[in-house]
């Protein structure tokens, strides 16, 4: 008997071939690991976005309070109006002896107090100068715009997250409000879009690794720097901090 032949000469095959591909159920189970991968690692991706977001937030504050310390003290920029009393020298007589004592009052400095919230009102300005208020009275205090959507001169709003207020305020005697004799200059630093609601600010200072859409309601830096005029003498560093006997 004389065997049949292939067509073409081609041997018939029970094996499976090696073109096949993934079964439904394969690219199933592909497609839900694949997802589970995603959700688990989806909250750190979202965390290391609003690290970053915020920590580029605080370096802008940063660089906002420094151009306003380094313009007030080069006269560039005005004073701060905002006055808090430090008193912190006394002269005590005892036994026929006069002596100063001092009474450390930063404390009572450094909790100065914070602009009203739901009170931003900076109009574009033509005269130069960038404050939105400057004065030693609520709701205001002194309060300068630093434009960081450059949508107009002296243009903070409060619908804006880029915009940043600094708020300054100065030390100052019971028994003058002088510059002369020099004072201790506190700044911190608010995002405009933290003026939009009544809800009060804080004087918490936030940290840069905070995430998410961070405080609107806290600084996101505060400083105090020591401003000298050029009429400020050994004497006013005497009386203000009872050094010289």
């Amino acid at each position: 008997m004389i065997p049949s032949k292939h067509p073409n000469n081609e041997q018939p095959s029970n094996q499976p071939s090696d073109q096949q591909g993934f079964t439904i159920i394969e690219s199933l189970v592909a497609i839900l690991v694949v997802t589970i991968l995603l959700v688990a690692i989806s909250p750190v991706i979202v965390l290391s976005i609003g690290v970053r977001v915020q920590a580029k937030r605080v370096d802008s504050a940063t660089q906002a309070a420094r151009l306003y310390i380094d313009g007030v003290k080069s006269g560039e920029i005005d004073p701060p109006e905002h006055r808090v009393v430090l008193q912190e020298t006394s002269i005590v007589t005892a036994s026929g002896t006069t002596t100063t004592v001092f009474s450390p009052q930063r404390g009572s400095f450094a909790a100065a107090s914070t602009p009203t919230a739901g009170t931003l009102a900076c109009a574009a300005s033509t005269t130069g100068s960038y404050y939105c208020a400057n004065t030693n009275t609520s709701p205001y205090y002194s309060l300068y715009c630093v434009d960081g959507d450059d949508d107009g001169v002296n243009q903070c709003t409060a619908d804006s997250n880029r915009d940043l207020v600094v708020q300054a305020f100065r030390s100052a005697l019971s028994t003058t409000t002088s510059i002369e004799s020099g004072y201790l200059m506190g700044v911190r630093v608010y995002r405009a879009d933290g003026f939009s609601d009544s809800e009060a600010f804080t004087t918490q200072e936030q940290l840069a690794s905070t995430g998410g859409l961070g405080d609107r309601k806290g600084p996101l830096i505060e400083a105090t720097t020591e401003v000298i005029t050029n009429q400020t003498n050994l004497g006013d560093y005497c009386q203000r901090f009872g050094g010289c006997q």
